[in-house]
């Protein structure tokens, strides 16, 4: 079991546009409160009609810009998928539009 100082809950956006504020909110207010170890859950097949694709690309973009935008400050970020399936979609998307990046 993970153990949590602090649970931080968002709803889920109404629109596609606001899944990337989602992301940076999640992650502002988490420094804001000093946290440096968050844990997001990626637990819908679908998001408000989002497709999982997009949902993933746009996690993973948002994460990475707001990592660059917030260099000097360490988190460590975990996003947990609760079957296999959605882990393999997500590291498949992780492989090639992130690490291959790097």
């Amino acid at each position: 079991w993970l153990t949590a100082q602090k649970v931080l809950h968002v709803g889920s956006p109404e629109k596609r546009k606001n899944l990337k504020e989602l992301f940076l909110n999640i992650l502002n207010k988490a420094k804001e409160l000093n946290i440096h170890w968050v844990g997001i859950p990626c637990i819908l097949e679908k998001y408000n009609g989002i497709r999982e694709t997009t949902f993933f690309k746009t996690a993973l973009k948002a994460t990475k810009k707001w990592i660059l935008d917030n260099n000097k400050y360490e988190m460590e970020i975990l996003f947990c998928c609760p079957n296999k399936r959605l882990y393999k979609k997500f590291k498949k998307i992780y492989d090639k539009k992130i690490k291959a990046n790097n």
